[in-house]
């Protein structure tokens, strides 16, 4: 599978454009970080600069490097073409370094990575994670969010809290979500990307 990854405010600049080769997938879009957390869970085997031109558009713009470098990159892939025809491979590639949650005693301690358009909080602590400290679907959870202390049930759906509960959740990226039930969590508790967060299991079970 080819994927295509275009969030580029340095479009135009000298930030290199990139194939990255992983374990199953191939990653194209700029080198500013974008790519490599998705190809690093499954492993990379090699990074290559973009630099024949024989496979772009003739005329390059400095604003859509999008319709005229990636896309085509991409189709080429499709048709067979080799990463390493494309160009040079490289080591120097940007890596972005997330924030990653750690486990202290029967705690998580992460911190929320970004708020969605409906105010759903999304932590970076994954299910997987919870499970290691014993937490799973139906359990009711501590949770300590820059200094507030709550106890949130563990709910599988939405429709399985009240309206207008405040609840958790895991989420499609698998991560652990602050959410409430047709509600907008980020607004009603004030919550923001880069603040703290520590969940454990609370006393008894929903």
């Amino acid at each position: 599978t080819i994927h295509v990854g275009v969030v580029d405010p340095g479009v135009g600049t000298a930030r290199r454009p990139i194939i990255v080769h992983a374990e199953r997938h191939l990653y194209v879009g700029p080198d500013n970080g974008l790519l490599i957390p998705a190809a690093m869970q499954e492993g990379i085997k090699a990074v290559y600069h973009i630099e024949n031109r024989k496979y772009l558009f003739p005329k390059i713009s400095r604003t859509f490097h999008g319709r005229d470098i990636f896309a085509p990159t991409a189709a080429h892939l499709a048709l067979g073409v080799k990463p390493s025809d494309f160009g040079r491979k490289i080591d120097d590639y940007v890596v972005i370094d997330l924030p990653k949650p750690r486990i202290v005693g029967n705690s998580i301690e992460g911190e929320i990575l970004y708020i969605d358009q409906f105010g759903n909080s999304i932590t970076n602590i994954s299910e997987e994670m919870l499970h290691k400290i014993g937490i799973k679907d139906g359990c009711t959870l501590k949770v300590e969010l820059e200094g507030r202390e709550m106890r949130l049930r563990l709910v599988s759906a939405y429709g399985d809290a009240e309206v207008g509960e405040v609840l958790t959740i895991i989420g499609d990226n698998d991560l652990l979500e602050v959410s409430i039930n047709r509600g907008n969590a980020a607004k009603s508790l004030n919550i923001k990307v880069g603040d703290r967060v520590r969940i454990s299991l609370a006393e008894g079970r929903v």
